[in-house]
């Protein structure tokens, strides 16, 4: 499973720099690790720490390049992990490969694992953090209890809505079998799994001490203060309780309904509903927890501004998908004709669907792929873009991974400088839409891949 997803994930990587969902974003983590850096809350340092060894590895391909495929990686594991997961529960392996293959299909789960970004990287937690879980409900080794704790503190400091969520299954933990947390082992485990999901901060202080370029929202020379609230949040605090519950119930609750039918199909819904029937007769005490697990992971999200909220909802989405694993399972034990049909009735969905809405990921250019433009540019040219942040962080990207490029000392700017001596270039189809209605003349500078820069200005014989 891990090689076939790996190779459809390659398949349909991002084409170098930018992203699919967030390209700001995306962007900053294919550069941050380079440096290392240190990028926004809760700052992703164990993330920070392997993309930076990973994209020093000494592959012939972009930097860009090789931290999507980073992500790849992650989520082919995920994979591995979320179909044991659903075998160790009682799921049959071939409707637990198909369930794999509806989540690799997923749009947010596809998005994630082939573009640069932290969340891969979570879904690689989340998943180990269940099978560890249920590894533990089913035979009591003390093994599967540690790595769920060492999982745990981990994923809590790659993810700021899971912060929500691990509160709640500590509980569940301790309510379970309330006598374990009477040996000394288990609170040593518990302690160092806390001191080494805590110590991984310490790159964040060291970093910010070590005066490095790109600190995000942490100040330089940071105190074990800044950077305890940095990992919890801070900085988002502002977006936390946006929306009311006129927003909350009468627009984003019905559109993560219709995003869940999306990103399992109506096929796949009626597996989860199916799915949330049959884990309460096989198991209440897991029912209810993944009741409550999706609850909670829905509340982390809902009430936040976000420009894109729906990819947010990543562990709602994959307890929604492990119910779907169950139901499809509960159903196809009625007899082998009706498994056969429901199997092939939902790969077809998930294809189908999958062939529709994401074909496009293996064909579309990217229009952030300008390193040859970049290094064309005159000293000190004003870059025109229509998106400071995006652009923002790609020049960053490209002056990061060119010292040529950083060289040139290239500004960006949304408007022309009426300083006859400064040079504005661009490159964007949107920018020149723009002067052509407002009549300013430019003329070509150099192609390069379909691209062409251009010179405002008017061309000297």
């Amino acid at each position: 499973m891990f090689i076939g997803a790996l190779i459809f994930y390659c398949l349909s990587l991002h084409n170098g720099v930018g992203g699919r969902i967030l390209t700001g974003d995306a962007v900053k983590f294919q550069y941050i690790g380079w440096i290392p850096g240190v990028p926004h809350s809760p700052g992703f340092p164990l993330y920070t720490m392997i993309s930076w060894l990973w994209s020093h590895l000494p592959i012939p391909v972009s930097v860009a390049w090789k931290t999507n495929l980073l992500s790849a990686v992650f989520a082919s594991f995920s994979l591995v992990f979320f179909r044991r997961a659903l075998n160790k529960i009682g799921v049959s392996l071939a409707v637990a490969i198909v369930t794999a293959v509806g989540l690799a299909l997923s749009e947010c789960f596809w998005m994630r694992a082939t573009e640069a970004g932290p969340v891969a990287f979570s879904y690689l937690l989340g998943t180990a953090l269940f099978l560890f879980i249920i590894n533990w409900l089913k035979n009591r080794e003390p093994k599967y209890l540690y790595l769920t704790f060492l999982s745990l503190f981990l994923l809590a400091g790659n993810s700021l809505a899971f912060q929500w969520l691990a509160p709640v299954i500590l509980l569940f933990l301790i309510l379970e079998k309330p006598g374990i947390w009477a040996r000394a082992k288990t609170w040593a485990a518990f302690g160092g799994a806390a001191l080494v999901g805590g110590g991984v901060f310490a790159y964040i202080y060291l970093r910010t001490h070590q005066s490095v370029p790109n600190l995000e929202f942490i100040p330089y020379k940071a105190s074990v203060k800044n950077v305890f609230y940095f990992a919890l949040g801070e900085q988002f605090w502002p977006n936390y309780f946006f929306a009311d519950t006129k927003i909350i119930f009468g627009i984003r609750l019905p559109d993560l309904l219709i995003d869940l039918a999306r990103q399992f199909h109506f096929t796949g819904l009626i597996f989860i509903f199916t799915g949330v029937f049959a884990i309460w007769k096989k198991s209440l005490r897991l029912a209810i927890l993944g009741f409550v697990c999706a609850a909670v992971s829905v509340f982390a999200v809902i009430h936040l501004y976000s420009p894109v909220l729906k990819c947010q909802y990543w562990i709602f989405y994959l307890i929604a998908a492990y119910g779907c694993g169950v139901g499809l399972d509960f159903l196809c034990k009625t007899g082998k004709n009706v498994k056969l049909a429901l199997l092939s009735l939902y790969l077809i969905s998930v294809f189908l669907f999958a062939y529709i809405e994401n074909l496009g990921l293996f064909f579309k250019d990217n229009n952030y792929n300008v390193e040859e433009l970049l290094m064309a540019f005159p000293p000190k040219g004003i870059c025109l873009v229509d998106d400071i942040y995006t652009w923002q962080e790609v020049l960053r990207y490209y002056e990061t991974t060119n010292p040529f490029i950083k060289q040139r000392k290239i500004k960006l700017s949304d408007t022309i400088n009426s300083d006859s001596k400064i040079h504005h270039l661009f490159f964007l189809d949107s920018v020149k839409s723009n002067l052509d209605i407002y009549g300013i003349s430019y003329f070509p500078l150099c192609t390069n891949e379909n691209k062409v820069l251009y010179l405002i200005g008017v061309k000297m014989d």
